[in-house]
């Protein structure tokens, strides 16, 4: 059974010592709506679960005596994307699951602790003001990078990181982590037990969620990590569209539309194309977000979401599957993986690619650790910023001021240390410190807290009562393949790398076509910004010019909107139509 709601809010007051409020948006099962369903006294939801625990009553009722009984122990055991809030005796407990991208938000304010799904609901009665706006935090929503898991968009409004719950007895609330990714698994004994395993828990990880449904839609790009979503999706739901998005006339994207179409083909699903290039003509709407309670969208292509979720709604699917996280999850720790995976075969110039002194120029300059001295002590010490790359790798800094630059850099690396302090708070004496691991860890839980995931679904996905997917954030995947070897993740040889090695092997002529698998190229999906900033340059010059708000914030440097040059402003499209749409989402507010 899979338990799903799309809202969820509630206050109680502070001190607490008993009562309080809940209320939550329609309950769904398998079968449709429950009508008869409440919020069994005490327990709300927002999300969706594989199964609620026990067998009597009814589900959110069963939920309820679970956390009564076994507390943290129950929410750990659960399979889904949920937020929870539980009325224990004289105690609140909110809960985000570990790898949830539904969102919960709370505010302490006038003598009551609130929380709800959607922070526009935390804010004071009036219209928001610029004077709500957490403006310190804006670098990061451009970079989407070092976003903290703890902040939201607004002042005073908290966000619940995934894995986190929040406890209030009396005066003053708790946050702490109460379930993480259990590290130290045993390693499968080969490759193929590799494969096999994979296989095994992202077909699983499809069935919790498509068992029963009549529809999916999938966003379907042409590439191998879209392609496995599509072939597990087949298997579990008989009624699935592979929805392709497109630019017509552009190099590449007709070669990854034939290949989109092929695996649809191969999976016996549907297929449907969606060009682009209506959203990118000159004075198109690619930049416009909804009309009503909107938050600030920053991930290409701009419209995805929305689009999807309208195809899902208007199929009655539930569920918008993506594969997204593929990336993360598959990612060795930065500057390790070439030396895990060749060993002492990195001197070996014909393995490695280029000789030792290049390999180790390379991983120096393009080091996090500013400068040798600093990169070592990081190695010696077990910093796990000492793993990341340096900040040009990691951000497109286009037109953000050195003060907006250096936040970002500062923000990342507090960010990989905040998380390996949790896993070491969690696990104990289990997390080694002797080398600067934590990277792939980091961006995991980057991708499943940063805002934009929380912009899709408040603004495009809840409204239209759809979820998203992805099998890869599905924890028993990405706990797995914490345990994988680097070698079967990133296969090294004769100065070629292929990265996501084990899931090509693991699907190549075995759910989808080899020649998918072994695709190496796709087209780049920021040239959808591209062709809208090469057609638009002169509305992007004008949202940026004299009257900006992020030059009066010293967010983007004076005079960078005279720098654009029509000719060549496609080459920044992506970062530029980030800086434009934070700057029409902050002209939106009162001042």
């Amino acid at each position: 059974m899979i338990v799903s709601s799309f809202a969820m809010r509630g206050s109680v007051p502070v001190p607490y010592s008993g009562g309080g409020e809940l209320t939550q948006g329609p309950l769904h099962d398998d079968t449709g709506p429950l009508a008869v369903e409440r919020p069994a006294g005490r327990t709300a939801m927002a999300g969706w679960i594989g199964h609620a625990p026990g067998r009597d009553g009814s589900p959110l009722g069963r939920l309820q005596r679970a956390i009564d009984q076994e507390g943290d122990r129950a929410v750990r055991r659960l399979r889904g994307d949920f937020a929870l809030a539980h009325l224990g005796e004289g105690e609140l407990s909110l809960y985000r699951g570990l790898s949830a991208m539904v969102p919960l938000f709370w505010t302490l304010r006038d003598g009551a602790l609130s929380w709800s799904t959607d922070p526009l609901d935390l804010l004071p009665g009036r219209a928001p003001g610029l004077g709500d706006v957490e403006l310190g935090l804006v670098p990061m929503l451009i970079a989407e990078r070092g976003f903290p898991h703890e902040r939201s968009w607004f002042r005073g409004v908290h966000r619940l990181p995934a894995g986190h719950r929040l406890r209030l007895s009396g005066q003053r609330p708790v946050v702490s982590a109460f379930d993480d990714f259990r590290l130290g698994q045993e390693p499968p004994a080969s490759l193929e037990d590799a494969a096999d395993g994979l296989r095994d828990r992202l077909s699983a990880a499809c069935e919790r969620v498509l068992a029963g449904a009549d529809s999916a839609v999938l966003m379907l790009s042409g590439g191998t990590d879209s392609a496995v979503v599509a072939c597990e999706a087949a298997r579990h739901c008989a009624d699935v569209l592979g929805f392709h998005f497109t630019l017509s006339g552009f190099p590449g994207f007709a070669q990854d539309a034939e290949s989109a179409r092929e695996v649809a083909a191969h999976s016996g699903i549907a297929f449907q194309e969606y060009d682009m290039g209506r959203h990118t003509v000159p004075g198109g709407d690619y930049l416009k977000g909804p009309d009503d309670r909107s938050l600030p969208r920053t991930h290409v292509p701009l419209p995805a979401y929305a689009v999807t979720a309208a195809e899902a709604h208007a199929r009655g699917a539930r569920f918008v599957l993506t594969g997204l996280m593929s990336d993360q999850v598959f990612m060795h720790d930065w500057h390790r993986g070439l030396w895990d995976s060749l060993g002492w075969s990195t001197l070996n110039p014909l393995a490695a690619g280029r000789p030792v002194w290049q390999v180790l120029g390379e991983t120096l300059s393009s080091s996090f650790s500013s400068g040798p001295v600093a990169f070592l002590r990081g190695l010696v010490s077990g910093d796990p910023a000492a793993a990341l790359p340096n900040p040009e790798i990691l951000y497109h800094h286009v037109g953000l001021t050195r003060a907006a630059q250096e936040r970002i850099a500062d923000s990342v690396g507090e960010s990989a240390r905040l998380i390996r302090r949790q896993e070491e708070e969690f696990h104990g004496a289990g997390v080694r410190r002797r080398r600067p691991s934590g990277t792939a860890q980091l961006f995991v839980k980057e991708a499943v807290n940063f805002p934009h995931v929380h912009t899709g679904y408040l603004n495009d996905l809840r409204p239209r009562e759809t979820f998203l997917f992805t099998p890869f954030a599905d924890r028993d995947v990405v706990e797995y393949l914490a345990a994988v070897p680097p070698e079967y993740k990133l296969a090294v040889g004769h100065g070629a790398h292929v990265d996501k090695f084990l899931l090509r092997h693991a699907y190549a002529g075995r759910g989808i076509p080899h020649r998918v698998a072994v695709r190496m190229r796709q087209a780049r999906i920021d040239a959808i910004p591209a062709t809208y900033a090469h057609h638009n340059a002169a509305l992007a010059a004008k949202l940026l010019g004299q009257d900006s708000m992020l030059v009066e914030h010293g967010i983007v440097e004076p005079g960078f909107a005279d720098r654009l040059d029509p000719r060549t402003v496609h080459r920044m499209g992506e970062p530029l139509a980030r800086l434009c749409v934070i700057e029409q989402w902050l002209r939106g507010f009162v001042r």
